[in-house]
């Protein structure tokens, strides 16, 4: 996938053998695990039964500092990659809840999400902004010039990039 074996381990990511898949430890905000996301070699995403949706959340988020919001545990880890405080949604409109919680727990000065650029992950960011808002000083939405964060990064976006994505942005 084109991550670093450093932001998989943050984010506590395993291998099971028997399924042949990576597998992405979902949390609620105070860190509790509520399910697995799978990842199997042909790309499918899917959850192991029996969890509920969570955030992919590494164990070294800083309070009070810039929280960038993803889609994706592989969109969160390449945020990672760059040195960002990240955190993962588990889809274009879920997380929202665990997000607000996250949030109010961290107080971050700036939240900056990243959308997808597709319409609805653009939709997504849009209505978790507004839900975002009321807890956070500056809030930013940003849609990086490729599919995703983490096709960004690899066609080689940089830190600096992302910075002055965010700071070209509206508050």
């Amino acid at each position: 996938m084109g991550l670093s074996p450093d932001s998989l381990h943050r984010l506590s990511v395993g291998y099971l053998k028997s399924r042949r898949a990576w597998a992405f430890p979902m949390r609620d905000a105070s860190g509790a695990v509520t399910g697995v996301r799978l990842r199997l070699p042909s790309g499918r995403k899917l959850s192991i039964r029996g969890g509920r949706e969570g955030l992919f959340l590494p164990d070294d988020l800083h309070a009070g500092s810039r929280l960038l919001i993803a889609e994706g545990p592989s969109d969160t880890a390449a945020l990672l990659d760059l040195g960002f405080d990240a955190v993962g949604r588990p889809s274009c409109t879920g997380g929202t809840k665990h997000l607000v919680e996250l949030v109010k727990r961290l107080q971050p000065v700036e939240v900056a999400i990243v959308a997808d650029h597709d319409e609805p992950g653009q939709r997504g960011a849009d209505r978790l902004a507004v839900a975002l808002l009321v807890y956070v000083p500056t809030l930013r939405v940003i849609i990086p010039p490729a599919k995703d964060a983490r096709a960004w990064v690899q066609a080689g976006a940089t830190q600096a990039d992302v910075e002055a994505a965010i700071g070209a942005a509206t508050p």
